[in-house]
């Protein structure tokens, strides 16, 4: 009973704090100090019709102060992007999954089987086998969120049908045990969806409820991200309109249809959302503030696996911790994740020693993850007053 409670309990702690900063955003949108100008809308704008992309929406939270604005097409013909049109959130979904891990094991009152370092095996044991028996024994919490389990991606062996039936959770877990690894375990980073739907059905089995109630009751009702979900269902039936997915073929924009409720990997990549409720998120992770605990917060930004920047302006080695990236950028350290589904592109990104951070989401499949990063390089390179001949052609 006392388990069932702490969501309510959370969300009234923490209601006017969110009203606030719901309020805080539609009113600093106006301000005219925002960091979304004129000139970053021109640039936008160029950057959506060179990269064939018809929306992008953009949020900030620089300290207390946040604005949000949306460009472009939401849904053909005329129906433009605002602050609260929806979007998929990708793979930006990992950060929650691991941050309700967090809740999870820092609550050793209720939850006394789970820490970082315990292995996945001991949680879910019949469902949880590896081809290795080694590592099915040794393979911990931490490593199925840090990519080092030695699991390659694998994405082509999971959702669907299974036995006439939607795949779940369950059976992707149970999956693995017929997939080969392509590395020892904690070797080399190799990023695994499969893993963090793991992490999900591991909080399903010791929460006794879905993955989407838990987030909801103890993370996105508390922070006031009343418009946040899986379900494409409530997305489209809910106030805020639910952009339309697009993919640019000969001269013109054709709409991909929606995706089923991704309920088979929706811990690994299956969040709606918006500008606006993102925004409340980075305040909560740059404040450090709740529903996750401080200590939960150290964990979750803790580098545990280096991996390849590519051609990045990076001026740091880029790691991944708990559902984040991390590097430095002109000697100040950040933490990002990009999300990429079939016609929609997401980024999130912030510095906590600059108290800044931006999120923003599109209607295209990678070149909306282009558009997003040209405009939030340019705000950051803004915010650290980088010459414009010093800045790094993310176009190019």
């Amino acid at each position: 009973m006392l388990v069932e409670l702490l969501p309510c309990l959370c969300l009234l702690q923490c209601l006017p704090t969110s009203l606030a900063l719901e309020q805080k955003i539609l009113e600093n949108g106006g301000k005219p100090s925002s960091p979304l100008d004129a000139k970053l809308a021109e640039l936008v704008k160029d950057t959506l019709k060179e990269w064939h992309v018809p929306g992008l929406s953009i949020g900030v939270v620089d300290g207390d102060d946040m604005w949000a604005e949306g460009y472009g097409i939401a849904t053909y013909p005329d129906t433009p992007v605002t602050p609260s049109t929806l979007f998929y959130g990708a793979s930006t979904t990992k950060a929650f999954t691991a941050a309700g891990i967090s809740l999870l094991v820092t609550d050793e009152e209720n939850f006394p089987s789970i820490t970082w370092k315990t292995p996945v095996s001991s949680l879910i044991p019949d469902d949880f086998v590896l081809e290795d028996a080694w590592a099915t024994d040794h393979i911990t919490i931490e490593d199925i969120l840090s990519h080092r389990t030695g699991m390659p991606r694998h994405d082509l062996s999971y959702g669907g049908t299974y036995e006439g039936r939607n795949s779940t959770p369950r059976d992707v877990v149970r999956a693995l045990r017929h997939l080969p690894m392509t590395e020892e375990p904690r070797v080399r980073f190799q990023y695994c969806n499969m893993m963090y739907v793991v992490a999900g059905y591991v909080i399903e089995t010791l929460t006794g409820g879905s993955l989407e109630k838990f987030l909801k009751g103890r993370i996105w009702q508390p922070l006031g991200m009343k418009s946040t979900s899986f379900s494409n269902s409530d997305a489209i039936s809910g106030p805020d309109h639910f952009a339309q997915g697009y993919v640019y073929y000969k001269d013109e924009y054709i709409p991909v249809p929606y995706e089923d409720d991704l309920v088979t990997n929706a811990a690994a990549g299956s969040i709606i959302s918006n500008v606006l409720d993102y925004s409340k998120w980075l305040y909560a992770l740059l404040h450090m503030s709740s529903p996750i605990p401080k200590e939960a917060y150290t964990a979750l930004f803790t580098p545990h696996m280096l991996h390849d920047s590519g051609d990045v302006p990076y001026t740091g080695p880029v790691a991944y911790a708990l559902g984040w990236e991390t590097s430095t950028y002109r000697g100040y350290q950040f933490f990002e994740h990009s999300g990429g589904v079939e016609a929609f592109g997401s980024h999130i990104i912030f510095f906590p020693e600059l108290n800044y951070g931006l999120c923003a989401f599109g209607n295209t499949a990678v070149t909306s993850n282009v558009a997003e990063l040209i405009a939030i390089w340019h705000l950051i390179d803004n915010k650290l007053g980088v010459p414009e001949k010093e800045r790094f052609d993310w176009d190019a």
